[in-house]
Formats: structure tokens, sequence, C-alpha cells
């Protein structure tokens, strides 16, 4: 994502990857009786599994709760923008996203 040299690559990886998860890691559970819509709830519901089981750098430490675990994913994203190797369009895309999410999350 940050070195892609094609616009299409980007924007599928932010809109069907981390726009997603940072989602899914920003919605509380939802319990059977909440009214949702099938595509909301199909999009979080892909990666409840993978959040339920998610930790960040150390297994042995267990499980990542789902704000540190989102504080820590949009941290990440910063620090790749912040590569020499970042191309100069996805840096600015990505600070653009870490920043709209900080501010939503007062991170």
């Amino acid at each position: 994502m940050a070195q892609t040299p094609t616009v299409a690559v980007y924007k599928r990886i932010h809109s069907v990857l981390l726009i997603p998860l940072l989602e899914a890691l920003g919605t509380p559970s939802r319990s059977d009786d909440e009214p949702s819509s099938k595509r909301i709830r199909r999009d979080l519901d892909s990666y409840s599994d993978l959040i339920a089981n998610a930790c960040f750098d150390d297994p042995q430490a267990g499980r990542t709760d789902s704000a540190e675990l989102k504080k820590r994913l949009l941290k990440r994203v910063f620090e790749i923008a912040s590569n020499p190797e970042t191309k100069d369009a996805s840096r600015r895309k990505m600070y653009a996203l870490w920043k709209e999410r900080a501010e939503e999350d007062d991170l």
C-alpha cells in the first residue's frame, strides 16, 4: 500500500482491508437483538474471529483488546507513512487516514 505505483491498488487495500478492519475494531460487540443492515453486519462479522484472537506482536502475552489493537494499528500506519520508501501520494493518504481515525477516537 505504501509503495504501490497505482492508485487502484491503494484504494482497494484501503477500502477492502483497512477501513472495514478499523470499523470492526471501533464497533462494540453487537447483541443479537440489535438491528443491523446485512452488509455492515457481514463486513464486521468477517473480522470478528480475527479480532477475538488477535495479539499485536507477542502471542505469549495473549489477546490484545480491540481499543489497544486499533491504537497500535493506527500507530503502525503512521510509522509506515513516515518511511522514506513510502511514495508521496500514499504518504499523504495514510497520514489523512491516521488523522481522521485518531481524531475520532481521541488517540
